[in-house]
């Protein structure tokens, strides 16, 4: 007759509840950790004080527990107590995770919108808003009018083109005009020099400001219409000098 064979029976290992909070140990209450719509919720007892309990909990960016990791759950949302029949203090606490976004998707689009029309002198004072020059990929396209920071200074794209390591803003004028509203007034004791670049580059002007070119003062007028005062604060870019539109866009004041 042949032997029996006799198996053995598994033999059940319950995981331990106690698990660590950072450097802080817990003993979970049957094994009571809850997935609860965003939310979890771990039920648990703790030799700790409440303030560092809760102080664990949102320095710890993960635990574990059997085979399961909980990533991210930093926000006390809640905290509660209670003594047991056995005279022992149970805690719950309740998490959320930290968004990894913190902007839906329509408040970013609201926010974009709102960087991309910014005018000028306001993008200047707020230049931390706009992407610096260095850190666009070599190749990506740059779209007439975006705005990068670049040597502690705001710039404007005044022609479309892909980035080019070699043509840093200011090298070639035809890529690039400065914003540098903020050093000049626009009055006549205080014009704002016209750059060399502007027959090349373009460069834009504010209806209502002075400037300087070649030791001449001009303001910035249109003619030809009723009532110009009106055009004042609006810009215009033009690939002129002041001298080439005398009439059209510009007054002759005086000679410095």
């Amino acid at each position: 007759m042949d032997e029996e064979i006799l198996e053995e029976m598994p033999v059940y290992e319950e995981p331990s509840r106690d698990i660590l909070i950072g450097e802080l140990p817990i003993f979970l209450c049957n094994e009571l950790i809850q997935q609860i719509n965003e939310q979890l919720v771990v039920t648990f007892m703790c030799e700790a004080g409440m303030d560092d309990i809760v102080g664990a909990f949102r320095m710890c960016e993960s635990f574990s527990y059997a085979d399961t990791t909980y990533d991210g759950y930093t926000i006390v949302k809640a905290f509660n107590m209670r003594v047991g029949d056995d005279e022992k203090t149970v805690y719950q606490i309740t998490l959320e995770k930290v968004l990894e976004d913190p902007f839906a998707d329509d408040q970013e689009f609201a926010l974009k919108y709102a960087v991309d029309n910014m005018p000028d002198e306001d993008a200047i004072e707020h230049k931390s808003l706009f992407d610096n020059w260095e850190e666009l990929k070599d190749g990506e396209w740059i779209p007439e009018g975006k705005r990068v920071n670049y040597d502690d200074k705001l710039w404007k794209c005044a022609k479309g083109h892909n980035k080019n390591t070699d043509y840093w803003p200011g090298k070639d004028p035809t890529l690039f005009e400065q914003l540098d509203k903020d050093e000049h007034e626009g009055t006549v004791e205080d014009p704002i020099p016209v750059p060399g670049s502007v027959t090349t580059s373009g460069f834009t002007y504010i209806y209502g400001k002075y400037y300087i070119w070649q030791d001449v003062i001009y303001l910035c007028k249109r003619g030809g219409i009723a009532n110009p005062e009106e055009l004042y604060g609006q810009e215009v870019k033009l690939n002129y000098a002041p001298d080439a539109l005398i009439g059209h866009y510009f007054e002759k004041v005086e000679e410095k």
